[in-house]
């Protein structure tokens, strides 16, 4: 059963004995906090942060903010990072910025049915043509934003499955004890949190013999016979 924000901060108090004027909220939180924070970005890419948002193209405009994207999918995750892109028939390639400047000079519009895709500034998003079909739909594949779960109150859940509720327990007990002046418990329980999160990473980076891995560079770059090239080398 995971724990929500109340359990953990009772879990802490009861394994030093203290009570909450001892350790108050205040204190407790921010350890909570810190033990998820090194959790979740222990690992660039947890695979139970992968999401799909799907957002509808608006006829002339070829750039779309990520807030604008997540809200037209009706989704409450934020977007972190952008994997694919795709379109009402087919997957759209990812082109650079300075190729897509490259291809299209200021004051010419290109519009149709999109076939790229880039990014700028990690949050706007650049359809290539402009789209010209107002009932297209796409979808984007990516990761979603960590969440501060912590800040939304004693019956929060944490944003990571279960099995990670150890090793930021375990985190913020040794928290405790360093503030309590036992450095020697602290270290304890600080190296029984970094062992859990350590298996934790290995068994999510364990591939699957059904899941395919590729090697080096973009998964979906089409490096073969290209007569329209989209990096800005080539």
């Amino acid at each position: 059963m995971a724990y929500n924000l109340a359990s953990f901060r009772e879990l802490i108090r009861a394994t030093l004995d203290l009570d909450a004027t001892d350790l108050p909220d205040i204190l407790v939180d921010d350890w909570i906090r810190d033990g998820a924070t090194r959790a979740q970005t222990r690992r660039q890419q947890w695979p139970f942060y992968e999401k799909d948002w799907t957002f509808n193209a608006v006829d002339g405009q070829g750039t779309y903010t990520l807030s604008a994207i997540q809200a037209d999918s009706g989704s409450t995750d934020a977007i972190a990072e952008i994997r694919q892109i795709r379109g009402p028939s087919s997957e759209l390639r990812w082109q650079d910025i300075t190729t897509h400047d490259k291809t299209n000079p200021r004051g010419s519009v290109s519009s149709g049915t999109p076939r790229f895709w880039s990014q700028w500034n990690n949050s706007d998003v650049i359809l290539d043509p402009v789209p010209s079909n107002s009932t297209d739909t796409f979808i984007v594949r990516g990761y979603a934003k960590r969440a501060d779960w912590v800040s939304n109150g004693a019956a929060a859940l944490s944003d990571m499955p279960v099995e990670f509720d150890n090793t930021i327990l375990n985190w913020a007990i040794g928290k405790a004890h360093a503030q309590q002046g036992d450095p020697a418990s602290a270290l304890h329980y600080a190296d029984m949190s970094d062992l859990r999160l350590r298996e934790l990473v290995r068994y999510y980076d364990d591939p699957s013999p059904s899941h395919e891995v590729t090697f080096g560079g973009n998964y979906n770059r089409q490096v073969g016979g290209l007569s329209d090239p989209r990096f800005s080398w080539e």
